[in-house]
């Protein structure tokens, strides 16, 4: 029986959120039905690609994105979808899935347009923010723009989390062929507590410090000065607590420039981007994330699968997530108040740190990587 071959389309394989559920995806589709690619607008931006398995074919446009993103719009544009055009009809596809937004979608679409073969079409929002939560003039035309790009191909959508799913229905509905709410998954056998030794030496750590973590790009979006200034008024009861951040991004310098002017060098650590994420989670105390919107928090799950006792911002989709008290707690978004006042209850109460870390373990054994891939599957064939 021939394979079916299945090609998800991104921006590019960076490291983030989205880009991790895509390289899950494809490494774990049942490889004895289908033929897994991969193209990415970019071919400079594509760390992912390490974690690709070995039956997954990466394939990158030979452009940067900052081309993509602020080179001269109109020929960049026709050059890139002139390239896309010529892969898809290259690799003749039977699914082609789709992961972007606003001008990349549009670029991406206008290139399915143009392939005249058979294939079903999907394509997934990952997020329940940007212009779906914010007004304005140039979100309307920001989501306008969406609407006409998956307009020209209707692909059906997947929404990765309640909040997301009912976006798309308001949004969409018209412009798209159904959608489909399936939530992202983690690796549970990865991220489990019991299969990593807890030793904070190992990453140069002291062991009688309070070590509260949190793994985010360092972007508009994730509210790390709401966590500092929280973290700043820690510091002046607690002088061993500190807070790691795991991730890069384009606000690190201005951040960077913040906690030295508030003289938090010794209390704020940045790491930058990290491969031994779930070592690292095994040796924090604390899990944080006051980030203002999510499509669905594949790092959140991970956290609360490894145990640790998690504060979030009141979002709406953390809101849907998070039992305040039972597997977490939900501080108020901008409140660093009330953020450090929660941090605080539990550096004070070891107790309550492992009751939340249980409840928040046994709550993220409904998110795996085997359900997800499985309903995506389904959702190709049926």
């Amino acid at each position: 029986m021939d394979k079916k071959k299945i090609v998800h389309i991104v921006d590019s394989l960076c490291v983030g959120g989205r880009e991790n559920v895509i390289i899950d995806l494809c490494n774990n589709f049942d490889k004895d039905k289908y033929s897994v690619f991969i193209i990415t607008l970019c071919n400079d931006d594509n760390e992912g690609k390490l974690k690709l398995d070995k039956q997954v074919t990466l394939v990158s446009l030979p452009f940067a994105l900052k081309r993509i993103d602020r080179g001269n719009t109109f020929l960049t544009f026709f050059s890139v979808k002139k390239k896309l055009t010529e892969i898809i009809r290259e690799l003749k596809p039977d699914i082609i899935h789709t992961h972007s937004y606003f001008h990349r979608l549009l670029i991406i679409a206008s290139a399915i347009s143009s392939y005249s073969g058979k294939a079903k079409y999907f394509h997934t929002v990952h997020t329940s923010g940007m212009y779906f939560s914010s007004k304005g003039l140039l979100n309307r035309i920001k989501l306008t723009t969406e609407k006409f790009a998956l307009n020209l191909y209707k692909p059906s959508l997947v929404g990765i989390s309640e909040i997301v799913q009912e976006n798309n229905l308001f949004f969409f509905k018209n412009y798209t062929q159904t959608s489909r709410y399936i939530p992202n998954g983690i690796n549970l056998n990865k991220f489990n507590l019991a299969n990593y030794k807890k030793s904070k030496q190992e990453f140069n750590l002291d062991e009688g410090d309070i070590h509260i973590i949190y793994v985010a790009r360092l972007c508009l979006g994730k509210n790390h000065l709401t966590l500092f200034k929280a973290i700043d008024i820690l510091v002046k009861k607690y002088s061993n607590v500190k807070l790691l951040l795991a991730g890069d991004g384009e606000l690190r310098v201005e951040l960077e420039s913040y906690v030295r002017k508030k003289s938090l060098e010794k209390n704020i650590i940045f790491l930058g981007s990290i491969r031994n994420v779930p070592e690292l989670l095994a040796v924090s105390d604390i899990g944080v994330f006051p980030s203002e919107f999510e499509g669905f928090s594949l790092t959140l799950i991970e956290m609360m699968a490894m145990e640790l006792p998690i504060i979030t911002s009141d979002n709406q989709i953390f809101k849907r997530l998070i039992s305040h008290g039972k597997n977490g707690f939900l501080h108020s978004m901008f409140d660093e108040n009330n953020l450090a006042d929660l941090i605080e209850k539990l550096i004070n109460d070891v107790n309550l740190r492992t009751e939340i870390g249980k409840n928040a373990q046994k709550y993220s054994e409904q998110f795996s990587i085997e359900r997800m891939v499985l309903e995506h599957e389904d959702y190709y064939e049926n």
